[in-house]
């Protein structure tokens, strides 16, 4: 994050945006325009049925953390979610992740556990699901 700017995302977003046009991508910048955090999801259904819509990634530059932005960008995107049509909403995060702490704190519920595989190796990671199954709560 340290090394985003408004200027160097910005045609990135536009990419990204106009290749998945069903993804929601929201960031947060200063009042300066460089870019502190962001958050992208997409409606539909997600992996755990009958979950609707995923939030994709959700990444806060250290510096600001703890300042409410992740959970202010979370809520933002569930609320263009939910505009969507969407009624619930799940996130997967790596289970030693100190994020995870915030999606406990929004009332996320634990519903699914997986091991994903990193690269060819014997390397791999453990992932914990937090679900809303009303996202009206977030």
């Amino acid at each position: 994050m340290a090394q985003f700017s408004y200027q160097e995302q910005d045609q990135d977003w536009r990419d990204w945006i106009t290749a998945h046009p069903r993804e929601v991508l929201y960031v947060a910048e200063t009042g300066g325009g460089e870019i502190v955090a962001y958050a992208l999801a997409r409606a539909g259904l997600s992996d755990i049925p009958p979950y609707e819509s995923e939030l994709l990634a959700l990444h806060v530059r250290d510096l600001e953390q703890r300042q409410g932005i992740g959970g202010q960008l979370l809520t933002t995107i569930a609320q263009e979610l939910q505009q969507q049509g969407s009624a619930s909403l799940l996130v997967w995060v790596a289970n030693k992740n100190p994020a995870r702490l915030l999606y406990e704190r929004l009332g996320g519920v634990m519903i699914g556990e997986r091991i994903v595989h990193l690269g060819e190796g014997d390397m791999a990671l453990v992932e914990v699901a937090y679900g809303w199954s009303n996202i009206e709560s977030l």
